[in-house]
Parts: C-alpha cells; structure tokens; sequence
C-alpha cells in the first residue's frame, strides 16, 4: 500500500516510532523526557499507546484493503471512487483513533509542563510558547478532521477522492505528531534549566574570583573565559577604573620622580654654592715677587676637573686655579715682561688673553705695563 507507506515514512522522520510492521507507538517519543515525567503521567501515556494499538489494527486492515483495491484504485474513475468508500470512511476513523491518543499525550505533556517550576522567565515565555503552538496545531487538526463528520456515504462516493482524503489524513497525523514536538521542545527548554543554573553557578564563582584578586588581567580573563557572563559589563567598567587608577599612579610617581630630582639639584647646587662661599678667595701667590704677567685660559662658575683642564692646555707650564670674583680662573706662567707673555700667549691654540699682578693682586694690564715702563 504506496499512499500508506508514504504516511509511515512521513510519521516517523517526526520522531513518532513505529514496530516493524509499521506500527504508531510512544515509547521511543517519551523516552527522551522520562526522568520528568511522573508515573501518573507514563501511565496516561500507556493508554494513549493502546489507542495507537488500535488504531494500528485499523490501518493493518486498510493495508489488505488497498491491497485488494490496488488495480482498481490505479485505474481511477468514478469506479475507484465507489469501490473505496468504506475504505475512506476507515482512513477518517482511524485518524480519529489516533487524534484520540495524541491528545491524551498532549494533555499529559501540557499538565507536567505547567505543574513544573520555572526559574528563568525567558523559558518561562519561551515554553508557553510551545504549548500555545502546539495548542493551536491540535485545534487546526481537530477542525479539518471535524469537517468529516455525519459526511454521508454518498458524498465519500461521488465527491471525496481516495487519495485526496488519504492525502489529508496523512496531513492531519502530521499536524498532531507536530503539535507533540513542540511539547517535546518545551521539556527540552525545562531541562536545560539545570544546565543554566550550573552556568550562573560557575559565572558568580568566576566573578567573585575576579573581584577577590581585583587586577585588569582578572577581569579578562573573566571576560574571555564567560563571553556570556551576567558581569561582562561590570568587568569592562572595573578595568576602565583599574586602567585610570595605574594611570593616575603613574602620574603621582613621575611627579615624586620630578620633584626628588629637583630638591636633589637644589641641595646639589646649595652644597656647591656653600663650598664656592667656603673656597678660599685668596689668589697664590707668584713666585716671582713684583710684578708678574700670567696667561688666562679659562674662567669657569663651577670648578674645572683634571680631565677639562688637561684637555684644555697640556704644555710646559703648570695650570694654576684661582677663585676670583665668584668664578674659577685658571692661568699658567709667571713672566716678567708683557711682551713676553703676549708672545706665549698668541703660540696658544686656543682663546687666551695675558693678565697682570702685583705682589700677587690682580691689576689691569695698562697698569701693569706703565710699573713695568718704570722700573726699567
């Protein structure tokens, strides 16, 4: 029987199973469900299972039916259609059979469903949801299997089609086997419930791990390891804060930094100032009493090192340092004439000028050169 095969096939790609003989039975539909299912409800569900059973004898009978109506019904005509009233009157009551048992699962399922405690309200929408779908599928079944009732035997003869009946029979199974899905659906979104309690479990787990260690690298790790997280955005605003406290820390110590610097110049430049004050300011004095013309070549705030001086002039005479007038001068040989000390000057490769003394006081050359005039 092709039109009733087809039905089968149909059925149980919708989870419906069936015996090998191509039977409707619920065992196979419930079993994913059965841990929330209470034995009242299993116990419905097995007497929806003997609706099927009956209605499977039904359908066992429309097989040797067909069988026997096969040629004819392949020829079609209006012989076809008079040959197979009862059997489309047997199609309508063994859909009614079935409808019979669907619904009591339906029931059933719906009851459980409502009687469980829901703790999330979007599968609290979600799940009513399905069941007002599967509501609306049963009552949309329920009316076009309606439409055949007190349909008259002359009627299924002249105006109903074999297969076009068949054909929305099948549709109608399918319409309630649909229905029962959603509800299956629905007991799916229940037991997921524990799934996400376990997930919110391990989320506040996570956060407070993250709260207790309290660093920018907690928090992303809270967020790359819980991209769903119930705390994502109080993560993002706790390293918004974490950020601009280092950054103002950061501030804080490069100020300290700035400010250490600063009074360590200070007391570095006071030390000096007081080592300067403390410097003896008195010139050496020549070795040649008298007057003495010497060659300056440098005169400095902060006194010369070794190195500065060595680097300066590395010639004959010894470089002197004297502290005159708050600077650092440094001036070498001791010659008696001006022209003597110009000379040695202008053979200097560097900027140099004479200067002149007087029984070891600083005077101005003109002075110096007028005494020198004079003691000729």
């Amino acid at each position: 029987m092709k039109t009733f095969n087809k039905f089968l096939f149909v059925i149980a790609f919708f989870i419906i199973s069936y015996t090998t003989n191509g039977q409707i039975t619920v065992d196979d539909l419930i079993q994913p469900i059965t841990t929330q299912l209470t034995q009242s409800d299993i116990s419905e569900i097995n007497n929806a299972n003997i609706i099927f059973e009956e209605a499977n004898k039904m359908m066992d009978e429309l097989k040797e039916e067909e069988a026997r109506l096969d040629k004819v019904l392949k020829k079609g005509g209006r012989k076809a259609e008079k040959k197979s009233v009862y059997a489309k009157m047997y199609w309508v009551d063994a859909t009614k059979r079935y409808k019979e048992g669907f619904s009591i699962i339906q029931q059933t399922l719906i009851n459980r469903l409502n009687a469980s405690p829901i703790d999330y309200p979007d599968d609290k929408s979600t799940i009513q949801s399905l069941i007002d779908k599967s509501k609306q599928q049963f009552d949309n079944a329920t009316t076009n299997l309606a439409n055949y009732d007190n349909v008259s035997k002359k009627k299924y003869k002249k105006e109903i089609k074999y297969y076009d009946l068949t054909s929305e029979m099948q549709s109608i199974n399918q319409t309630f086997i649909d229905g029962i899905t959603n509800l299956i659906d629905a007991f799916g979104v229940l037991a997921a419930q524990e799934i996400k309690k376990q997930k919110a479990l391990n989320d506040e787990k996570a956060w407070a791990a993250a709260l207790n260690i309290n660093t920018i690298q907690a928090y992303n790790d809270y967020i790359n390891n819980n991209p769903d997280g119930k705390y994502i955005n109080d993560a993002k605003i706790k390293i918004a804060e974490l950020e601009e406290k280092a950054k103002l820390e950061e501030e804080r110590k490069r100020k300290e930094e700035e400010e250490r610097l600063a009074r360590e110049r200070q007391m570095q430049e006071e030390m000096m100032k007081q080592q300067q004050q403390q410097k003896t300011k008195e010139v050496k004095k020549p070795s040649v009493e008298g007057l003495v013309y010497k060659v300056q070549i440098m005169a400095t705030y902060y006194q010369a090192s070794p190195e500065q001086i060595k680097k300066l002039y590395d010639g004959p005479y010894e470089v002197v340092e004297l502290f005159e007038d708050e600077y650092y001068k440094y001036v070498i040989g001791e010659f008696t004439s001006f022209s003597e000390a110009c000379a040695y000057q202008k053979s200097l490769p560097i900027k140099s000028f004479v200067v002149s003394y007087l029984d070891g006081k600083r005077i101005s050359n003109r002075e110096a050169k007028k005494i020198e005039k004079n003691n000729r």
